[in-house]
C-alpha cells in the first residue's frame, strides 16, 4: 500500500505531548477542504516514521 501525504503536521521545538499542534496541509490539496468546518469531527491519519524508538 502507498500513501501520498497531503500536508504535516507542525509543532515548536521542545513541545510537550499536551500542546495544541498545526495540521498544514499542501497548497494542491486545500480546495479539498473547502467547506470542512461544516463537520463536527476530522480523522487525521499519521505515520511515526520520524520518532525515535527510545521515546515511543
Amino acid at each position: 500500500m502507498n500513501f501520498k501525504p497531503i500536508g504535516y503536521v507542525r509543532r515548536g521545538k521542545g513541545a510537550s505531548r499536551k500542546e495544541i499542534v498545526d495540521l498544514v496541509i499542501l497548497e494542491e490539496y486545500a480546495e479539498g477542504l473547502k467547506g470542512i468546518e461544516e463537520f463536527s469531527h476530522l480523522f487525521v491519519l499519521y505515520f511515526m516514521h520520524l520518532a525515535k524508538e527510545d521515546k515511543l
